[in-house]
């Protein structure tokens, strides 16, 4: 893959997920943001493809990376973070090799059919763990602000 293909793949998903986000009722203010969410995930996982890098830890990077955004977004924007997550995450999901998965499945093709099943699984397994990792990670830093905003509450409240 060269870099001309991978750029004409990252302006092709953008200008795909724009309309994706259109559908999803994404308000116009905000489409913006969650198209540069759309082309960190599409770039990330075009460079690791083109590196050859395991399709594992390439969609766990282009996963968690635009997911720390969509949330740091999400709460500069005053906007739920599904609002950003969903067109920026979209390039990520497998479908066509879930579709070639199940065609090999049912074509009787056992090793296209394994092959094809274990990337699938690698991209899906990928995308769940840095979702939940990050957003762990983001209401973790949450509750430990608002505890530390209570305290500080209470310090000066105890010194009036």
């Amino acid at each position: 893959m060269s870099w001309l293909q991978v750029l004409n793949g990252l302006i092709s998903c953008t200008v795909a997920l724009l309309g994706i986000a259109v559908i999803f009722d994404v308000p116009p203010k905000k489409l913006l943001f969650a198209m540069i969410g759309s082309m960190i995930s599409c770039a990330l996982m075009l460079i690791g493809d083109k590196f050859g890098v395991d399709p594992l830890i390439t969609n766990m990077v282009a996963t968690a990376i635009p997911c720390v955004y969509c949330e740091i977004m999400a709460r500069v924007l005053k906007t739920p973070t599904t609002v950003f997550m969903i067109p920026t995450l979209l390039p990520l999901v497998p479908g066509s090799r879930l579709y070639y998965t199940m065609f090999y499945l049912f074509s009787g093709e056992q090793a296209l059919f394994l092959d094809n099943m274990l990337v699938a699984v690698k991209i899906c397994t990928g995308i769940a763990v840095a979702i939940i990792v990050v957003t762990g990670a983001m209401r973790w830093i949450e509750a430990a602000n608002k505890q530390r905003l209570e305290k500080e509450k209470e310090k000066e409240k105890v010194g009036r």
